[in-house]
């Protein structure tokens, strides 16, 4: 599968579009996959990244800043737990105040 991203500043609005020759089960599992999963931006000093949310263990608030844990690194988040309480899914419980 080939991906291609166009930067068109005379878009209002960003757009997507697929061009496949058929509709299979993957492409519909990657469709749905897309429209499920909240984007979430997280950063790492000065580099931000979009993690798959697989990939997160945990998140937990220290001295006001959020930070999601992967197995081998941690990321900060602007958005308070509660506000990722509201977007994560089920798969994710909250288990304390700062957890």
């Amino acid at each position: 599968m080939k991906v291609r991203i166009e930067i068109d500043d005379s878009l209002n609005e960003d757009e997507i579009v697929i061009r496949t020759k058929e509709y299979t089960e993957e492409l519909q599992q990657l469709i749905s996959n897309f429209k499920s999963k909240p984007s979430i931006q997280f950063f790492k000093q000065d580099t931000e990244y979009y993690l798959n949310l697989d990939a997160i263990l945990f998140f937990e608030s220290d001295d006001g800043t959020v930070y999601a844990h992967t197995t081998n690194d941690m990321f900060s988040t602007t958005q308070k737990l509660y506000e990722l309480e509201n977007i994560l899914p089920n798969s994710f419980l909250r288990i304390s105040k700062s957890t």
